[in-house]
C-alpha cells in the first residue's frame, strides 16, 4: 500500500472496529444494550482515539510502533475482562480511586482469574486479529506533516461529535450525563455510556486533574397529586414530634460558610416525621446490631439453619428489603446501616472519611441515651478503618480479632467464635447496644476452607443435588446460625433475652455468585425481576414480641430511623436519608447508579424509565420527577455533610431539645 491518506484512515478504521469489538463483548457480558446514541457516542469516541495513535505513528512507523499499536488494543481488553469480572465477583465495577478497596484482595487474585468466564476472553480476539493485521500488512507510513494534520483533525471533530451526544443528551432523572463525563464517580453510568476505554481515560484523568467542584444543587420537589401510602393510627394520640430549633437557626444566621448554611437550610426545612403506634415498644431495652456477611434467602433452611429459621418466623420478617450495593460494598454497607447517609461513589466512603465525626449515628444517639456502646468484628481492620471510624460514630470499646483470643483458621473466621467472644464484654452491662460484624459467610464457596467444608455431611443429606459452592455457602451459613444459637442461650442464661432486640441484615448478596444462581436457589420470590438481585433478609428478633410479616419496601438506610424509634431515643428524623419504616411516609431505596424503588415501583436510571408494580395503580409522571429529586438531593446533601465535617459543626443537633 502506498504512503496516502487512504492507507491511514484504513489504518484508523481497523484500529477502531479492534476497540469497537473489545466493548461488544463488555456490553454483552454487562446484560445491558446499549442505546442508538450510546452506540454513537463509543464509535466517535474510539474513532477520535484511534486517529490519535495513528497519527502519531506517522512520525515514526516501525516494528516498535507496531508492537506498541498492539498493546493499546491489549491493554484495554484486559481492563474490559477486569471489569466484566468485578461486577461478578465484588458486586460491582471498580475505578482506580475505589481501587484500593479491591487492591486489598490481592490474595485471591489466582481465584479471581479462575473465576472469569470463557466467553470474557473474547475480548482478546480481535487483539489477536489486529497484531496479525500489523505485522503482515505492507503498509509504508513516512512522516507527513499534511496527513499528521488531517489525522488530529479528525479526532478532534469526532470527539467533538461525541461530547456533543452527551451535552444535548435528556438529563434521565437522577443522572446527570455531562457530570458524569466530567468526573466518572457512578461507575456502572459511566462505563456503559462511554465505554470502558473512554471510561479509563476518564477516571486516569481525574486521578492526576481533580475535576472542577461539582454544583452541589437541592431540587425543589411540587407537590404532586398521587397519595402517598398512609397507615392508620390511634387519632386520639398525638403523635406530633416537636424540636425546639433556635440554637440551630441562631448558628445558621451566623453561618459564613454557605455549604454549611445551605445544609442547615436543608434540615430546617424537612418534615419533622411524627411518631407512630410502633413508636417506644422497645423503649429501654436492649440492642444486638448484627451485620451480617453476605446474608441471603438461601441461608434461611428449616433443618440447616434453624436458629436462623426460628428467628425470622417467631420475629419480624421484612420481606421487601433491599441491600444497595456501593463502591466498596461492606464497608460502605455498614456504613449506611450506621449513618443513613449516602456514601461518595467517588471513593470507598468509610476509608476516605473516617476522620470526620458522625454524631448522628446510630452508636452515638445510643451512647447518648445511656447505654453501653461496644463493636465486634472477628478479622483484623485491613480492609476498613474502623478503630478510627467507631471511635468518631461514639463506640465506648470496639474488639477486633487482635483483641481477641481467636484461633485463626483456614480461610474466614468462625461466627460461633466471635459469639463467644464478644458476648462477656456486654452481657452484665445495665444497658447496651453491641454492633457485630460477621465474617464466616465470606465467599470463597468455590473452593475448600475450614467453614465451607466443615458442615458437609449434614448438607448432603439435606440438599444432596445442590451445586457444591452453593454447598460451602451453607456450610458458612451453618457456622453463623451456630453462633445465633449460642447468643440466645446467652442471654437467657443471663435473663436477658426478652430484655434484648437482636437486628439481623446483610452487608450484601453472596459475591461470585451469578444472578442465575441466585435465582436458581432462591424460593421465596422471583430473584430476576427488576432489582430482586439486592434484596436480602431483614430480620428483628425479641423472644417478648409477636411475629410480623412486614411488606413495607425498605432498605439499609431505613434501618438506622426504624431502631431509634423503636427504642423512642431522643434523635431527629431530618438529619437521615432512610425513614422510619413503620411511619407514614415514603421509603425509597437508592442504588449507586441512580437506580431506586419506592412503593409505586422501580426505577432504571440508564433507561429514564419507570416501572410499576401495578399497572392498575400507576405513578403519576410527576411523582417519579419527585422520587428523582428525592434521590439527587440525598445524594448531594450527603457528600456537602463529607466535605465540610457537617456534624462536627453541629454535633448538638443529633441529641435534640424535645419540645414534645
Amino acid at each position: 500500500m502506498k504512503n496516502s491518506f487512504k492507507s491511514i484512515i484504513f489504518q484508523i478504521l481497523v484500529l477502531t472496529c479492534t476497540f469497537l469489538a473489545i466493548e461488544s463483548v463488555f456490553y454483552f457480558h454487562s446484560g445491558s444494550f446499549p442505546s442508538a446514541l450510546t452506540i454513537l457516542r463509543v464509535v466517535l469516541f474510539e474513532l477520535s482515539f484511534a486517529s490519535i495513535f495513528i497519527g502519531l505513528v506517522q512520525f515514526k512507523y516501525n516494528k516498535i510502533t507496531k508492537v506498541l499499536l498492539t498493546l493499546l488494543p491489549l491493554i484495554f481488553a484486559i481492563y474490559a475482562i477486569a471489569q466484566m469480572g468485578f461486577i461478578i465477583f465484588l458486586g460491582n465495577y471498580v475505578s482506580f480511586k475505589t481501587a484500593g478497596q479491591a487492591g486489598k484482595i490481592t490474595e485471591y487474585v489466582i481465584e479471581f482469574i479462575k473465576f472469569l468466564k470463557p466467553s470474557m476472553y473474547l475480548a482478546l480476539v480481535p487483539v489477536l486479529f489486529y497484531g496479525v493485521y500489523q505485522f503482515k500488512t505492507k503498509s509504508e507510513i513516512t512522516f507527513n506533516l499534511k496527513n499528521i494534520l488531517l489525522t488530529f483533525m479528525i479526532s478532534l471533530l469526532t470527539y467533538a461529535g461525541a461530547i456533543a451526544t452527551i451535552a444535548y443528551a435528556p438529563n434521565q432523572g437522577t443522572i446527570h450525563l455531562m457530570n458524569t463525563y466530567k468526573n466518572p464517580t457512578i461507575i456502572e453510568t459511566a462505563l456503559k455510556e462511554f465505554g470502558t476505554q473512554r471510561f479509563v481515560l476518564r477516571d486516569i484523568i481525574t486521578l492526576f486533574i481533580e475535576p472542577e467542584e461539582e454544583d452541589l444543587t437541592i431540587e425543589v420537589i411540587t407537590p404532586d397529586p398521587t397519595p402517598e401510602p398512609q397507615e392508620t393510627q390511634n387519632p386520639e394520640i398525638d403523635f406530633t414530634r416537636t424540636f425546639d430549633d433556635s440554637a440551630w437557626i441562631s448558628a445558621k444566621e451566623n453561618e459564613t460558610n454557605e455549604t454549611v448554611k445551605q445544609l442547615d437550610e436543608y434540615f430546617l426545612s424537612k418534615k419533622i416525621i411524627d411518631k407512630n403506634e410502633m413508636t417506644g415498644i422497645f423503649e429501654g431495652k436492649n440492642l444486638i446490631y448484627i451485620m451480617i456477611e453476605a446474608f441471603d434467602y438461601i441461608a434461611i433452611d428449616p433443618v440447616l439453619t434453624p436458629t436462623i429459621y426460628k428467628m425470622q418466623q417467631e420475629g419480624w420478617d421484612f420481606n421487601n428489603y433491599f441491600t444497595p450495593k456501593y463502591s466498596c460494598t461492606t464497608g460502605e454497607s455498614e456504613f449506611i446501616s450506621l449513618t443513613s447517609l449516602v456514601p461518595s461513589s467517588a471513593v470507598c466512603t468509610p476509608n476516605s472519611y473516617s476522620k470526620n465525626s458522625f454524631t448522628e449515628s446510630i452508636l452515638s444517639i445510643f451512647q447518648n441515651n445511656g447505654y453501653y456502646v461496644s463493636a465486634y468484628h472477628n478479622w483484623e481492620d485491613e480492609f476498613y478503618d474502623r478503630r478510627e471510624l467507631y471511635q468518631n460514630m461514639g463506640v465506648n470499646d470496639y474488639y477486633n480479632i487482635d483483641q481477641m483470643d481467636f484461633k485463626i483458621i483456614q480461610g474466614w473466621q468462625s461466627d460461633d467464635e466471635l459469639m463467644k467472644q464478644a458476648i462477656p464484654h456486654f452481657i452484665n452491662e445495665d444497658k447496651f447496644m453491641a454492633h457485630i460484624v460477621t465474617s464466616s459467610m465470606h465467599f470463597p464457596y468455590d473452593m475448600n476452607s475450614t467453614l465451607g467444608n466443615r458442615y458437609m455431611e449434614q448438607i448432603n443429606e439435606v440438599h444432596p443435588d445442590y451445586h457444591i459452592n452453593i454447598k460451602r455457602y451453607l456450610s458458612k451459613c451453618m457456622e453463623l446460625d451456630k453462633g445465633l444459637n449460642t447468643l440466645l442461650t446467652s442471654l437467657e442464661e443471663a435473663g436477658k433475652l426478652e430484655d434484648t432486640v437482636i437486628v439481623m441484615f446483610a452487608d450484601h448478596h453472596p459475591l461470585k455468585t451469578t444472578l442465575d444462581t441466585l435465582t436458581e436457589y432462591t424460593t421465596q420470590f422471583d430473584r430476576s425481576y427488576g432489582l430482586n438481585e439486592d434484596k436480602t433478609p431483614l430480620i428483628i428478633y425479641n423472644a417478648g414480641t409477636e411475629s410480623k410479616d412486614i411488606e413495607t419496601v425498605s432498605s439499609t438506610f431505613d434501618v438506622l430511623p426504624t431502631v431509634a424509634n423503636l427504642f423512642n431515643l431522643n434523635y431527629d428524623p431530618r438529619l437521615y436519608v432512610g425513614t422510619d419504616i413503620f411511619s407514614n411516609e415514603e421509603n425509597t431505596v437508592i442504588f449507586t447508579n441512580g437506580d431506586w424503588i419506592s412503593t409505586y415501583g422501580w426505577y432504571d436510571a440508564s433507561e429514564g424509565t419507570f416501572t410499576n408494580f401495578d399497572d392498575s395503580n400507576p405513578a403519576s409522571e410527576n411523582w417519579v420527577q419527585n422520587q428523582n429529586k428525592k434521590v439527587i438531593n440525598s445524594t448531594n446533601i450527603s457528600l456537602m455533610i463529607y466535605k465540610t465535617d457537617y456534624f462536627k459543626k453541629r454535633d448538638w443537633i443529633s441529641n435534640p431539645v424535645i419540645i414534645k
